[in-house]
């Protein structure tokens, strides 16, 4: 296979149907022969919608339910690690992107899947409009990174600073390549690109971020080396 066929792009997803329409119409424009599988958790109450859309085949892929007692509490990620075990095994390289990214640039993940090759592996990003080349808050990756860890996010985190993990694993191979060029876009409220809702008042509360920068403090210490350790094995880096 070539091109963005070898990619499939992971999206979980909770509360915004209308920003997954957004996103499968962007991904439709600008990488067509792309999978995209949108997690969806079933007690969403806006679930339905999200069926619709999917009805639609904007996109290759599917909406996948996911129970809320699979994704045991842990959030975005949770559903993030069940998508990936479901959905790495048939493509060689594996994405992630929130429902509030915007991807704007033709072929970006043919771009991408190519720098991963031409680096030998590991992982490549896009400029978010935001953290820039800082943190990979849109990411593509090799399918074999999440099937050696056997996950595509520390499960100790749910939501925030997963993208500072996917950063040092990046760096910690020396595979890691940041393209200014291929524009990613992260429609934040931060950022003032979208209005707050409950989602982003739950997800970016200060008791979520204290848990999760404990959690990715913990990792660091006690888990990120021996991880890097496994994927330098696993794919012969140096």
């Amino acid at each position: 296979m070539s091109g963005d066929g070898d990619l499939v792009l992971l999206v979980p997803s909770r509360g915004r149907p209308d920003n997954v329409r957004r996103l499968l119409h962007a991904c439709a424009e600008t990488a067509p022969d792309m999978t995209v599988f949108i997690g969806v958790d079933t007690t969403d109450s806006k679930f339905l919608q999200y069926l619709e859309i999917a009805s639609e085949r904007l996109t290759r892929g599917a909406v996948v339910t996911i129970p809320p007692e699979q994704s045991n509490g842990q959030g975005m990620v949770g559903a993030l690690n069940i998508l990936a075990s479901l959905h790495t095994r048939d493509f060689e390289m594996v994405g992630f992107m929130g429902d509030d990214h915007l991807p704007r640039t033709a072929n970006w993940s043919v771009e991408l899947c190519r720098a991963i090759k031409q680096q030998g592996g590991g992982i490549a990003y896009g400029n978010d409009l935001l953290q820039g080349s800082a943190l990979p808050t849109a990411v593509v990756m090799e399918s074999a990174i999440p099937r050696t860890l056997g996950y595509m996010a520390p499960p100790q985190l749910e939501h925030l600073w997963v993208d500072a993990v996917w950063r040092d694993w990046g760096m910690g191979l020396g595979q890691f390549t940041y393209r200014q060029d291929i524009i990613l876009e992260h429609l934040h409220p931060g950022a003032n690109k979208a209005d707050w809702d409950i989602e982003y008042a739950r997800t970016g509360s200060s008791d979520k971020n204290d848990r999760d920068i404990k959690a990715y403090q913990l990792y660091c210490e006690q888990r990120l080396q021996d991880d890097i350790m496994k994927l330098k094995k696993r794919h012969g880096a140096r």
